[in-house]
């Protein structure tokens, strides 16, 4: 992971996701871009927030970090998503929640969960732990048995052996008789060097199912692909994210796939 997007608009709240970035073992490798975007700008607000990116940048270099920030006018869902799209940073790292409460920050996160064109990091931010820990202990990842699904699984395999994490895998069906093997998606891990992988097969509403493991299991991310169709939610994991960004009790790594035959 060689550079991180991370969209702030000068709220505690917004700044929480940076906590997340204390888990990484070799900040000094990393470069972070912040963004920040003033949707009415006047003088006064672009000069404030030019001074708390200057010290926020400050900050963070204090802590390893190789830091850039940018000031820009206009949508912040489609200054972010146009901001990815130029960059192609290795991950996009946005808090749910900002200045604006869950109404305000959560519905740009929600815009960006839907036309992201990197791999997505989000977190509520008022339940992220005040010590976070370094790395992430265990992974829960929801599979449909599907190559589309599948490619998370790069993902999650490179973070679990960079911090030897624990990875769970987890096939919700509506049906028993429905329920698919994961038997491969878990040889695959361990083949990789995984130390510990485990299957997990649930039967019922999928979100629900989701967050139930996730709290059962104690996993302190979840991490799986999204199918979206030129922004709009589809299923298997398009509506089903959405329910996940807005409940779930921990950070979510989220890829986006675009559906074939339509626009990213």
């Amino acid at each position: 992971m060689s550079s991180i997007l991370v969209p702030v608009d000068g709220s505690e709240l917004s700044e929480r996701i940076f906590s997340l970035m204390g888990r990484l073992p070799n900040p000094a490798a990393v470069k972070l871009f912040l963004l920040r975007v003033e949707s009415d700008p006047k003088e006064e607000q672009l000069s404030a927030a030019i001074g708390y990116l200057g010290k926020l940048e400050r900050r963070l270099r204090q802590t390893g970090f190789q830091v850039q920030y940018a000031l820009q006018e206009g949508d912040p869902a489609a200054r972010i998503l146009a901001t990815a799209a130029l960059l192609q940073p290795s991950l996009l790292a946005i808090s749910t929640h900002g200045k604006g409460g869950a109404a305000g920050r959560g519905s740009v996160a929600e815009e960006v969960l839907a036309a992201c064109p990197v791999p997505l990091l989000v977190a509520n931010p008022t339940a992220l732990p005040l010590d976070p820990g370094l790395g992430f202990s265990r992974i829960l990842v929801p599979l449909d048995g599907s190559a589309t699904a599948n490619r998370i699984l790069p993902h999650v395999e490179g973070l679990a052996l960079q911090f030897g994490s624990e990875v769970v895998l987890l096939n919700v069906a509506a049906r028993e008789d429905a329920a698919q093997d994961l038997g491969p998606q878990r040889a695959s891990l361990e083949k990789a060097g995984v130390r510990s992988v485990r299957a997990l097969t649930r039967v019922g509403e999928e979100a629900q199912a989701i967050l139930d493991v996730a709290r059962e299991v104690n996993a302190d991310l979840l991490a799986f692909t999204s199918h979206t169709r030129g922004g709009e939610s589809v299923r298997p994991f398009g509506s089903v994210a959405e329910i996940l960004l807005r409940s779930s009790p921990v950070p979510l790594l989220v890829d986006r796939v675009p559906v074939p035959g339509t626009s990213p």
